[in-house]
């Protein structure tokens, strides 16, 4: 066998070997997931920050298997006042969210669901309350993107609603910071009759599921792990006083919000085509700093660069090994699949599956 087919079978066997290690394991395996309190300071902009440039402190939950927030969190201004609590899952607030005025009394409770929300008590800025006990109607200020779903760009609107006992009723409008009209839903009950989306040329649409929103920017930034790149070189900079590793704690390198998220993102970026996979090589340093990237098993010369200069953009995000309690340099293998069966595939993981040993 010459030297050309021995490289090409070799690369195909370690292909095959990634796909056992990454999408044969049994679905009841074991949780590895490691919860660790911490306290984390923010700036005005919700980023990560020093303390001395924090505007507010968080005292949170932190799964340090996936670097991500995953259980209950309090935030405190500079002076140790509560100013907020709720809850995280696998990353995303969920549940209630409690805000308060500086006085201590409560400004709002907003319930977080998968894909909805409910406000059950909303006060404006001079106290008046709009919603009580989860009926009321309402005006507050959303953010929408535009663009790509996965880099969008965030725009602010305002949002007129009501609701009565929980549930979404009667008509709800959307609007930009002009004032132009963006969308108009009908709901009774809590069930939505029809929505009308206008479009920038005066058309409009009608469309059968209701608007994707985000009630608050800093929500979207904390969850995403944004970080003061003035203060900190990368994101595990910024954890690196904060979370400390027992001698027993064991980790490969990781993501912010765990391996699946990193996967689904470079496979919905670069969109390898349908039963085709791609194999990267990521060498991370002991800091979480990528030290060399390569395409051990490729697909073309363009989905190449594209899938290594989307990663690029990524690599201030990830985290390195650790071996009993200690970050040590080591490498993460990403296989890559393509189209619908690929997605799922990855979708089928556990949040916080993390890459075995090899």
């Amino acid at each position: 066998m010459n030297s050309k087919k021995l490289t090409s079978l070799i690369g195909f066997l370690s292909l095959i070997l990634l796909q056992y290690a990454l999408f044969a394991q049994p679905r009841n395996q074991p949780q590895r997931s490691v919860i660790q309190k911490v306290t984390l300071y923010y700036n005005g902009a919700a980023q990560l920050t020093l303390p001395e440039k924090a505007t507010f402190k968080r005292v949170a939950d932190l799964n340090i298997s996936a670097m991500v927030f995953d259980g209950v969190y309090q935030d405190f201004d500079l002076n140790d006042k509560l100013i907020a609590e709720g809850y995280f899952h696998q990353g995303h607030k969920r549940s209630l969210l409690n805000e308060y005025f500086p006085d201590r009394s409560l400004k709002s409770s907003i319930d977080f669901s998968e894909n909805d929300f409910v406000i059950w008590q909303l006060k404006s800025v001079d106290k008046v309350e709009t919603v009580t006990n989860g009926s009321g109607k309402f005006t507050i200020p959303f953010y929408y993107g535009m663009g790509t779903t996965l880099q969008p760009r965030w725009r602010q609107g305002m949002m007129e609603g009501e609701f009565q006992f929980g549930k979404r009723v009667g008509l709800w409008t959307y609007f930009d910071l002009n004032k132009s009209k963006l969308d108009e839903e009908v709901y009774d009950k809590g069930k939505l009759v029809n929505r009308i989306h206008f479009e920038a040329n005066g058309s409009s649409v009608e469309l059968d599921y209701k608007k994707e929103i985000v009630l608050s920017l800093s929500t979207l930034l904390e969850e995403i792990m944004v970080f003061d790149e003035t203060s900190f070189v990368n994101l595990n900079d910024a954890f690196a006083k904060s979370v400390t590793y027992s001698t027993t704690f064991n980790r490969p390198p990781t993501f912010a919000g765990g391996l699946k998220r990193l996967l689904l993102l470079i496979a919905n970026h670069i969109g390898i085509p349908e039963t085709t996979s791609l194999l990267i090589v990521v060498s991370i340093n002991e800091q979480g700093v990528v030290t060399g990237s390569s395409i051990q098993q490729g697909i073309s010369r363009t989905i190449d660069a594209s899938a290594l200069d989307y990663l690029r953009s990524l690599d201030k995000k990830l985290f390195p090994a650790i071996r009993k309690g200690k970050p040590y340099s080591s490498q993460l293998y990403l296989p890559i699949y393509g189209g619908a069966e690929g997605t799922k595939r990855i979708l089928e993981l556990p949040f916080d599956f993390v890459q075995e040993e090899n």
